[in-house]
């Protein structure tokens, strides 16, 4: 009589709970921001940001912090990827225009602009309020299809900037 082939079934156990091992250790997974409101290209992302456990290699890898002005909307719990993040501070469609700014007006800045027939337009500022000499005079984008009204208004001082009353006012030490 032969003895039964234990080097056989403690190579098919091993090999089995090797498998079992591999099935249920849990997929590796990583911390992705998600927008948690929507977040409208212009803005930046912070404050409007929740984490939430991904699987690793399913979308593209963060390598720093998620800050800086988002290039394009957001909704609500998509996730923000690293190229909807960046140093635009306006969507790339829209078109640029000097205008006088008040003094608390910065890079982000979100602005209204009044035009003579009582228009209201949103634009974004480029860069902040730079003395000329003369008055203080900034970049301000908009969208393709009101550029070029404020553009005529500014040309003929046809207009008012607003800020909102809690943009913060920029002091002399930072």
């Amino acid at each position: 009589m032969r003895r039964p082939p234990y080097l056989r079934w403690l190579v098919a156990g091993a090999v089995l709970l090797t498998g079992l091992a591999f099935e249920s250790r849990g997929a590796s997974t990583v911390l992705y921001p998600f927008a948690d409101t929507p977040i409208p290209a212009g803005a930046t992302a912070e404050g409007t940001i929740v984490w939430r456990e991904i699987p690793s290699q399913m979308l593209p890898e963060w390598t720093g912090d998620v800050a800086g002005i988002v290039r394009t909307d957001i909704a609500a719990n998509d996730p923000i990827l690293p190229s909807q993040i960046g140093e635009l501070l306006a969507p790339s469609d829209w078109w640029a225009v000097a205008l006088p700014l008040p003094a608390p007006v910065t890079a982000g800045t979100h602005i209204r602009v009044v035009l003579a027939d009582n228009t209201v337009v949103e634009g974004i500022a480029l860069e902040g309020a730079n003395d000329t000499g003369f008055e203080l005079v900034g970049t301000v984008a908009f969208a393709a299809s009101h550029a070029p009204l404020v553009a005529q208004a500014a040309s003929n001082d046809a207009l008012v900037v607003m800020i909102a009353a809690d943009t913060p006012v920029a002091t002399p030490d930072g």
